[in-house]
């Protein structure tokens, strides 16, 4: 699963009805970014699969394969949603750039290490 949590926390975080800039300020504009996409909930969905589907990631050539469908289809979903604007399209896209910024060891030290500790967020990920 590699660090794919920290982007995937972080763009569900950007749309809690908290501010996530408050909690943790150097993500702040990350968040803004986020929210100014306006996503709604399919959209949202959307971009999650965009961001899972990483071929490169899996040994697997099934999984692979399974997931560049999916992929494929996510975004050929959202190209449909978005045909009214094609500039949310790209910046949909290009905020993929932008969650990965932040990095998922500061994240982990700062939300989840006093709680779980050394355990890696990844194992209580898989346990889930």
């Amino acid at each position: 699963m590699g660090h794919l949590w920290a982007p995937l926390f972080i763009l569900k975080a950007a749309h809690w009805p908290s501010d996530i800039g408050n909690i943790l300020p150097f993500l702040q504009n990350t968040s803004k970014h986020i929210k100014q996409l306006n996503l709604d909930g399919t959209n949202l969905e959307l971009f999650e699969n965009i961001l899972l589907c990483r071929m490169d990631l899996l040994e697997d050539k099934e999984q692979a394969h399974l997931a560049e469908n999916l992929l494929g289809k996510s975004l050929d979903a959202l190209i449909l949603r978005t045909a009214n604007d094609k500039r949310k399209f790209v910046n949909i896209l290009l905020a993929t750039v932008i969650l990965f910024r932040p990095p998922a060891v500061v994240l982990h030290t700062l939300l989840f290490k006093p709680i779980i500790g050394i355990v890696p967020i990844e194992t209580v990920i898989a346990t889930i």
